[in-house]
């Protein structure tokens, strides 16, 4: 028997012989089970994937969001809050598409806060290195 995976293209094969008593016929029947329950767990392991993903962003943003609260206007939280909250809805579910979806949302609501996170992180950065340098040549 051969099988192939459809995303990589991977092929591989096995010979199965009965052993133990097993018939051909419930040799075969294993076999045939054994594809039908591989594409139900390629199926629950990308959903685990995006829902890990969703995971991310939605960490990510409660972190940006606390470290940010003096920044963020009260729109602009109205909307990041309402995009987290579909999508901790969606994340529950088992709708792999719509998870990606309002994960893709929620990124894109939130780009305008993390490039002013960004922005003031290099701030700091280059505040900082030029006192260093003041110190030094004290």
């Amino acid at each position: 028997m051969q099988a192939r995976e459809l995303r990589t293209g991977k092929a591989a094969s096995i010979e199965v012989k009965p052993t133990y008593g097993l018939t051909e016929d419930q040799v075969e029947q294993m076999v045939e089970d054994s594809f039908t329950y591989a594409e139900a767990d390629v199926e629950a392991r990308l959903l685990i994937e995006i829902q890990t993903e969703a995971d991310t962003v939605l960490n990510h943003v409660e972190r940006a969001l606390r470290q940010a609260r003096d920044i963020v206007g009260a729109e602009e939280r109205a909307a990041i809050e309402a995009a987290r909250a579909a999508l901790r809805t969606a994340r529950a579910g088992t709708d792999r598409d719509q998870i990606r979806e309002l994960t893709t949302a929620l990124n894109q609501v939130t780009a305008p806060l993390a490039d002013r996170l960004m922005e003031s992180a290099i701030k700091d950065a280059v505040t900082s290195k030029r006192a260093d340098r003041l110190l030094e040549n004290s």
